[in-house]
């Protein structure tokens, strides 16, 4: 998120990446000491689960070509009708989930972040241009203890090297728990990819 907020204040993508240092402690595997996101809940707002719809056009020269249809057991191709000619109109619902506030630990400078996210952000998620993960007010509470690499239960809060997990958990984490890819952005380059440890892809915050 706050490499999105340095791309666009600087409309560069090496500056972006570069400036992260500037706002974030970087431990010393290589990665900063920034977790990822979190939902917060409480006894009068729970973390709910639900779903969310919009209609998107379905293009027959993309969206039906055989190589993004999936095939059936047998390996075939299933029948596609194309009653509405080569562009069609359809109706797309995806999981998503319902909180008041989301959170992120970090150890930085966090008045400076959220000047960023205030100025440049209106929501998170992909679909966020849809409408979905609207965010309101930004605020920044201190805190004595790191929450950005381990929560406060002791689960992992953030992707880091596997390396890294074992060194400090003493074990490997469930299969699962592991995959191939950077700990720092662009996330989505191939380069300096790393076996890590992922944290619980919905993680939640219980706020007293």
């Amino acid at each position: 998120l706050l490499a999105k907020c340095l791309y666009r204040h600087h409309n560069d993508e090496q500056s972006a990446h570069d400036q992260l240092v500037n706002y974030l402690a970087k431990h010393e595997d290589g990665f900063f000491h920034a977790s990822s996101l979190a939902f917060g809940a409480n006894l009068t707002s729970p973390l709910i689960a639900g779903d969310f719809s919009r209609i998107r056009a379905l293009k027959g020269s993309f969206d039906l070509d055989s190589n993004h249809i999936k095939r059936t057991a047998r390996g075939k191709l299933e029948k596609v009708r194309l009653d509405g000619g080569p562009t069609k109109q359809r109706l797309e619902t995806h999981q998503t989930h319902m909180a008041d506030s989301i959170i992120f630990d970090g150890v930085g400078d966090g008045e400076a972040i959220a000047k960023l996210i205030r100025f440049y952000v209106t929501g998170i998620g992909k679909d966020c241009r849809s409408g979905g993960g609207t965010i309101g007010a930004v605020t920044v509470t201190g805190s004595d203890v790191d929450r950005s690499i381990f929560d406060e239960h002791g689960n992992l809060a953030r992707p880091i090297p596997l390396s890294t997990y074992v060194r400090l958990q003493g074990e490997k984490p469930d299969a699962e728990f592991i995959e191939r890819g950077r700990v720092k952005p662009p996330y989505f380059f191939d380069e300096d990819q790393v076996d890590k440890a992922i944290p619980n892809r919905i993680r939640r915050f219980v706020i007293v």
